[in-house]
């Protein structure tokens, strides 16, 4: 199996039978842009995502500050295109100022970043499928979300449906190495790279 932009992810994680690890940031926090299609009246599929999304970045946020984390963003490429630069530097300017907290090359496709960070998380992005498939540890928080995950599926036992959920998965998930994290989770079987 392959996710649906498997093309698209970087050579270098496909052509190792298990991707190393280099990271720089303890948690990387993958955007969905959501404000933003909000802002353009983009149809929001009745999950709320905007307020749920906010609400897992703050959530990140909060957490990575009080255990002195680091934590990097990656924009959605909507946030990265010319002509929404200025409203997403303002929409986000006020989160820079926090010391554990950068904004991710805007010149860079995401995924040239999966190696970089010990954990992924997302509201809900292919980019999650894109990281268990090269065998990087993801956290899924579908917030809001009625049909997924599958109850009792391998990947709900990845998915964090609440704050406290989230904390938890972090807390055990951030010890964890790579193969351990998928063994443990059950998810071992998505990837040939761990």
């Amino acid at each position: 199996w392959g996710p649906e932009r498997v093309t698209e992810i970087p050579v270098r994680f496909l052509s190792l039978k298990k991707n190393k690890l280099n990271p720089k940031y303890d948690i990387g926090f993958f955007s969905s842009a959501n404000w933003l299609r909000s802002k353009l009246g983009h149809i929001d599929l009745d999950n709320n995502d905007k307020k749920n999304e906010e609400s897992l970045f703050n959530y990140v946020l909060e957490y990575s500050k009080n255990n002195n984390l680091r934590l990097i963003l990656f924009l959605h490429p909507l946030e990265k295109n010319h002509i929404y630069k200025e409203i997403t530097k303002t929409y986000y300017s006020k989160l820079e100022l926090k010391n554990n907290f950068v904004i991710g090359n805007i010149n860079l496709h995401s995924n040239e970043g999966f190696d970089k960070i010990n954990i992924g998380i997302s509201l809900f992005s292919t980019l999650m499928f894109e990281r268990i498939y090269c065998g990087f540890k993801t956290i899924i928080a579908p917030f809001g979300y009625k049909r997924f995950p599958i109850k009792n599926s391998a990947l709900s036992n990845i998915c964090v449906l609440d704050k406290t959920e989230l904390s938890n998965k972090l807390n055990e998930s951030l010890k964890l190495t790579t193969k351990a994290f998928f063994r443990l989770n059950k998810i071992d079987q998505y990837s040939e790279f761990i």
